[in-house]
């Protein structure tokens, strides 16, 4: 059976959706036909975003995480996690909609990479990891 785990939202992140939806609005009053546009569009991957940002921990042993349509979703198989630790990210370009969250390091032999996530219950997110690889150095 799948685990979908919901990305935990940040106040900066709702920060952007309220600034970025005020420039729209105002973009719109004004008659700006282009900054309307390219506003409206930023205000759609956002709210893409905050609604398809997921984590899913399938049957078969896959970390499936998920930013929306417009982000490309990335495929780790939990064998091949080494560690999950808590920490805090400024990164704008990770799939997670929060600076809190956890440092997924995944690989094999000497070709190690991290991926940073942020979903809402992560003591259960990486208990439902550490069931498909009990291997995994969790601190959290």
């Amino acid at each position: 059976m799948n685990r979908t785990f919901q990305s935990e939202v940040g106040k900066w992140y709702w920060a952007v959706v309220a600034v970025s939806s005020a420039a729209l609005f105002y973009c719109f009053w004004e008659h700006h036909l282009w900054l309307t546009v390219l506003t409206g569009a930023a205000v759609v991957f956002e709210i893409e975003m905050l609604v398809h940002t997921r984590y899913v921990v399938t049957s078969e042993g896959e970390l499936r995480i998920e930013g929306g349509r417009f982000v490309p979703n990335r495929v780790i198989q939990a064998e091949s996690v080494c560690s999950v630790c808590r920490t805090r990210s400024r990164s704008f370009l990770n799939p997670a909609l929060s600076f809190d969250g956890l440092r997924i390091e995944f690989g094999e032999g000497g070709k190690k990479e991290t991926v940073f996530v942020s979903p809402k219950n992560r003591k259960d997110f990486v208990g439902c990891l550490l069931k498909k690889n009990p291997r995994i150095r969790a601190d959290v």
